[in-house]
């Protein structure tokens, strides 16, 4: 029960849509520019796509609660 209650109450929770965005074929993490790290090295594959699921999410001039913290 709290569980329920706390994530209703969470505001990224409720900003996120029903149905999560669907990243084109396009996208391709081997056809795109690498996300290099500070340390070195380049992001996998994986997290590339997840930065680009993120990326579609977002609209341009919307705040969120994340973007407001």
């Amino acid at each position: 029960m709290f569980v329920a209650v706390a994530r209703a109450a969470d505001p990224l929770e409720s900003a996120l849509p029903t149905r999560m965005p669907a990243v084109g074929a396009w996208a391709e993490p081997a056809l795109l520019p690498q996300i290099l790290l500070k340390e070195g090295g380049a992001r996998p594959a994986d997290a590339v796509r997840q930065v680009l699921t993120v990326l579609a999410l977002s609209r341009p001039a919307i705040s969120t609660p994340a973007s407001t913290s």
